[in-house]
């Protein structure tokens, strides 16, 4: 978990849309084996997916909101980090009070959800 000012601003660089993590209150690094080598479990990306989601929720329920950012380049991550060989961060989660609370509850995109019939699809596609 990284909450320095000056570290989470140094770790805003890493990608296109990482900027978020210069003003978040705490950022996680989510952290694996380097998915590229031959020993890698194959089920890190789903891993990694279901550990941000449940961080996500958490916060959520806390009143605390949170957005992804995706590493670019990892390079710069691993030196930021001190990662050690073999380890890799694919995506950071910053943290934070919304300064407006019902910014938790929005619709995330114009016009709402799809229709679940939009989406799903039984026995074939």
């Amino acid at each position: 978990m990284c909450t320095d000012r000056a570290h989470l601003t140094e770790l805003s660089a890493v990608g296109s849309y990482a900027q978020h993590l210069a003003g978040a209150a705490a950022a996680i690094a989510l952290v694996t084996p380097d998915p590229t080598t031959a020993d890698a479990p194959l089920s890190v990306m789903w891993d990694l997916g279901r550990a941000a989601q449940n961080m996500t929720l958490a916060a959520w329920e806390l009143g605390i909101g949170s957005v992804p950012a995706t590493v670019y380049d990892q390079p710069l991550a691993k030196e930021l980090l001190s990662l050690p060989p073999g380890r890799h961060c694919e995506f950071f989660l910053s943290f934070g009070y919304p300064a407006d609370p019902a910014a938790l509850t929005w619709a995330k995109r114009a016009g709402g959800r799809k229709p679940l019939d939009a989406i799903v699809h039984y026995e074939r596609w």
